[in-house]
């Protein structure tokens, strides 16, 4: 992904702000859900909660982001086997660590991008919540650590409880279920030089209707931030 993007000059930013240095694209493997055109023009790649953010209209703000986001897609087609049984390997030894409902989604079948993430000089990327219909699609998330090491922290909604963990070069860590919908996160890089990288292994789409597998609602999601949106929570 990262060749593909980088020869091609169409990395987006992490943040949707063409002045932020971080970087990220959205590569669609063969053989996956993502791959399908259908599944593509599903998605809206833009940053959610904007302020004063008018639903009913597209802003030009959210059409240029969402133009940007486009050319950092790529298509994946020629890939080495081992690619797809690295993933299935990840798949399997996440699996059990999910709620029943949710393991028929973790294959390698059902991924939707592969998302590589760039601090680029930045240590930080700031406590969030991956909008389900929006730039943080996916009903079950991996993120694998692929340069540095880096803390990740976790907020639950209304700043009930807040936990941190370490995840260390080449290893990774799942958000599912409430860890997905009910809490905030961000990564903070350990080493000054903000070198880190990751990857983001996105499976499954909400309200998308799979044959074979459950439909999870967006509402699943947005139930926990009514009250309190994401930017309340980084503000605190």
């Amino acid at each position: 992904i990262k060749r593909k993007v980088d020869n091609n000059n169409t990395w987006s930013s992490w943040s949707g702000s063409t002045e932020d240095p971080r970087k990220r694209a959205f590569g669609f493997l063969h053989d996956t859900l993502g791959f399908q055109g259908k599944t593509r023009e599903f998605l809206d790649i833009t940053t959610p909660w904007r302020d004063n953010q008018d639903t009913k209209n597209v802003s030009k703000e959210d059409e240029e982001e969402r133009l940007r986001n486009n050319r950092a897609m790529v298509m994946l087609e020629d890939l080495p086997d081992s690619v797809k049984a690295a993933i299935e390997h990840v798949c399997q030894l996440f699996s059990e660590a999910i709620p029943k409902e949710l393991q028929p989604i973790l294959k390698y079948s059902n991924l939707i991008a592969a998302q590589p993430n760039l601090h680029c000089g930045r240590t930080l990327l700031p406590i969030h919540v991956d909008h389900p219909r929006k730039d943080g699609f996916g009903i079950v998330i991996i993120t694998i650590g692929i340069a540095r090491s880096g803390t990740i922290l976790l907020i639950k909604a209304a700043r009930e409880a807040a936990m941190k963990m370490q995840v260390p070069e080449r290893h990774a860590y799942m958000l599912s279920d409430k860890a997905r919908d009910s809490c905030a996160h961000g990564v903070l890089a350990i080493d000054d030089d903000g070198l880190r990288e990751s990857l983001n292994l996105r499976f499954g789409l909400h309200d998308f209707a799979m044959p074979g597998l459950p439909l999870i609602l967006t509402q699943r999601v947005l139930k926990y931030w009514e009250q309190t949106t994401p930017q309340e929570t980084e503000k605190h």
